[in-house]
């Protein structure tokens, strides 16, 4: 197949950068200490010592000393969105040092980046260095100065550099590594790995998913299964595509490598199937009696009424398990941000075989069905799941979901999303929660009637939940909302549900949630944090939670909102028109945040919700304060990492106030000072997050979108409120 990038159906202008005075300097900025000075300069078409002076004279750290090779292997998601709207794909290409391939690859089958960032390639020009004006040469000066102003340690080594957390995980043998194995029940306890990737089994960025230090974690705390990402045209050699598989000897041996590993510690590997996967149009110009429906995206179905594609199904899901015959099992999701199966994306009356002739029910529990037969052939006792993610979302049928049911096979288990279909008041309605709702505990109404649905039929229940984090604040390696977690988990319990997927991508750290698990939060307390603090540490984890409650949840605010980047996000005096993507660039899209066009929650009272949070957040802030001279010095490490993450997750949801507050008013506000408090305000923010990266490389990183933000982010939010500080003042 051909290499084209994929550039999307709009033509959209990249977001303008007026705190810069030229673009070639936004370059440099945005990638000093992730890319090396070199590679800056090829990209830049000048020499390194250019690039060198450049950085000095923008007040940028003297030295670019940063893991170059590991942002290029394990940080490239943040480096491609960092620059997503400053360079064409030509000088990204130059700037990763990648082939179109790779970039293709990454954009399609990574965890819908391409999605993330909008679905479109900005119109970006090309970015060459040249030579200042005087105008931009006193405009560079001024940024230095603000620079040395606002951050006069910038020289100083940080405690932690990106990525340093790994060292924790990767530094040990398993014959080095002491642990404790919890007790386990047959009960299923399956977590995502915290650097599992998002794509393929065999990772492009050598990082391996499963080092013995994490698994002896997760085996301490009660996990005994991890699921990763598999694509089924990349393990198994199809004679349609059989490119697409050139490495498949490798993954299956890298696949089994993992499964003898994990085994040691008594977890299990499921491989999550997201098929039949989408195809590019340039496949189909070889395969057209393969098209299907036409998602309107870079990807089209793969028509499942073509025998040949269910007989790909089948034999592929055979064969992996004939050469990885420790696989767990599979978990099958069909409705999702990929495109998949005609009904899919709700375009099957585009697919001249499926309208009219299929239900999207009956295809959904065909392809169960004949993965289920296929798998079971091989492995009787492996696990088959059917994850009902999406099925509510079919309109028109309200039989949808019952029919789909009903065709399963009788060996398959039955996974709900815990919280799907939790009724929450939003001030003047109720609404509907989805997924990925910790600030709202589940279970949801749709939950508990499928899970009593399976059981009639005999079928195992499964909830997935996130015990962590979600996307309402997707940065941070857990949310310590302690009490609405165990809160979460009893009420499984008396549900009578035993089984547990406890993440997504996101929330695979081996956190002290974790440890609700198996203990109660007075238990953690106490062996976390010593007997005399652990009461102030209660009380900071239930006034957290119950500000937690507060988080005006929606699916639009959770994707699109400001809360995953928090300070990052830049401010704009005028509408950018710019729209926001899904967890990617939250921009001033203050419609799109609160889900305006679907009558989710106003934006007034969005902004009310974030400002009760951050204000609630900081009455548990002044709790854990009160607990630190009570730590005993042993467990002084955990009370640091606590107080980091939560004085971030304040950052966050503050700015999100801020943020919302600021383009209510900007507009129509005749008290200019008011505006100028809210920027002061987040420049403090900004401030005080390039303080937190740089003594806690845990804050900022999610497994699929790498770093959300690095030091540099916050560095130009400082320089973007002196810029709007400055236009408000000359108003």
């Amino acid at each position: 197949m051909k290499n084209k990038l994929p550039a999307g159906n709009n033509i959209i202008s990249p977001e303008a950068l007026p705190h810069f005075p030229t673009r070639h300097q936004a370059v440099i900025w945005r990638n000093w200490s992730l890319v090396s000075s070199e590679h800056l300069a090829l990209t830049l078409r000048t020499s390194a010592e250019k690039i060198k002076q450049s950085a000095a004279d923008l007040g940028l750290p003297n030295k670019n000393v940063c893991s170059c090779s590991d942002w290029l292997t394990q940080g490239y998601i943040t480096i491609i969105r960092a620059n997503w709207h400053l360079l064409p794909y030509e000088q990204l290409l130059i700037l990763l040092n990648w082939s179109s391939e790779r970039l293709k690859k990454a954009l399609l089958e990574e965890d819908f980046l391409f999605t993330k960032l909008g679905k479109a390639k900005p119109d970006s020009p090309y970015v060459r260095w040249r030579k200042l004006t005087k105008k931009e040469q006193s405009h560079t000066r001024k940024i230095k100065k603000i620079i040395e102003k606002n951050f006069p340690k910038i020289n100083k080594s940080p405690k932690e550099l990106p990525f340093q957390f790994l060292d924790h995980f990767y530094n040990k043998s398993s014959n080095e590594i002491c642990y404790k194995p919890a007790n386990n029940s047959s009960a299923l306890r399956m977590i995502y790995p915290y650097f599992g990737g998002g794509g393929d089994i065999l990772p492009e960025n050598g990082l391996d998913p499963l080092p013995e230090t994490l698994l002896a974690s997760y085996a301490e705390k009660g996990i005994n299964a991890v699921w990763l990402h598999a694509i089924l045209y990349r393990l198994y050699r199809w004679d349609r595509a059989p490119e697409l598989a050139a490495d498949n000897e490798d993954r299956i041996a890298y696949l089994n490598k993992l499964i003898k590993r994990a085994a040691r510690y008594g977890i299990g590997i499921y491989l999550y199937l997201n098929e039949p996967r989408g195809m590019p149009e340039d496949f189909f110009l070889d395969n057209p009696d393969l098209r299907g429906a036409d998602c309107h995206g870079q990807l089209n179905s793969l028509c499942t009424s073509n025998p040949e594609v269910m007989d790909f199904l089948g034999n592929a899901v055979r064969f992996v398990f004939e050469k990885a015959p420790g696989l767990a099992g599979v978990i099958n999701i069909n409705m999702s941000e990929n495109p998949t199966h005609c009904f899919s994306h709700g375009m099957s009356h585009t697919c001249p075989r499926c309208h009219n002739q299929k239900k999207g029910y009956e295809v959904v529990a065909e392809i169960n069905s004949i993965i289920t037969k296929n798998i079971h052939a091989i492995k009787p006792e492996a696990r088959v799941i059917a994850w009902t993610w999406g099925w509510r979302w079919n309109r028109g049928n309200p039989d949808w979901m019952s029919k789909t049911l009903e065709l399963l096979p009788d060996d398959v288990d039955l996974m709900c999303t815990s919280e799907e279909w939790l009724p929450i008041w939003n001030g003047e309605s109720f609404r509907r929660v989805y997924d990925y709702a910790m600030s709202q505990v589940g279970p949801g109404e749709f939950a508990l009637d499928f899970w009593n649905r399976a059981k009639q039929r005999g079928l195992c229940p499964i909830a997935k939940v996130q015990i962590n984090t979600s996307w309402e604040c997707a940065a941070l390696p857990y949310i310590p909302v302690t009490y609405l977690v165990d809160e979460h988990l009893q009420k499984l319990k008396k549900a009578g549900i035993k089984d547990l997927m406890l993440s997504w991508t996101l929330g695979g750290f081996p956190s002290a949630n974790m440890k609700l698990l198996q203990n109660t939060p007075d238990e953690i307390a106490i062996a976390d944090f010593g007997n005399e603090a652990a009461e102030y540490i209660k009380q900071a984890w239930k006034a957290f939670s119950e500000a937690f409650r507060e988080f005006p949840f929606s699916v639009a605010m959770i994707y699109f909102g400001p809360a995953n980047v928090g300070s990052k996000t830049l401010l704009h005096l005028e509408p950018t028109k710019l729209k926001a993507t899904m967890v990617g660039f939250p921009f001033d899209d203050i419609e799109c945040w609160s889900g305006t066009n679907i009558s989710e929650i106003k934006p007034e009272m969005a902004c009310e919700q974030f400002n009760k949070l951050s204000k609630g957040w900081q009455k548990g802030l002044d709790k854990l304060l009160k607990s630190e001279e009570l730590v005993p010095l042993e467990k002084y490490e955990n009370y640091q990492e606590l107080r980091q993450i939560s004085e971030a997750a304040y950052c966050h949801f503050r700015s999100s106030y801020l943020q919302y507050k600021f383009i209510l008013l900007r507009e129509n506000c005749k008290n200019v000072d008011i505006l100028l408090q809210i920027v002061e305000e987040e420049l403090s923010l900004a401030k005080k997050m390039f303080e937190l990266v740089r003594i806690n490389s845990l804050i900022g990183f999610e497994p699929t979108c790498h770093y959300f933000y690095t030091q540099n982010d916050f560095m130009e939010k400082v320089l973007n409120c002196n810029y709007i500080m400055e236009k408000l003042k000359n108003k």
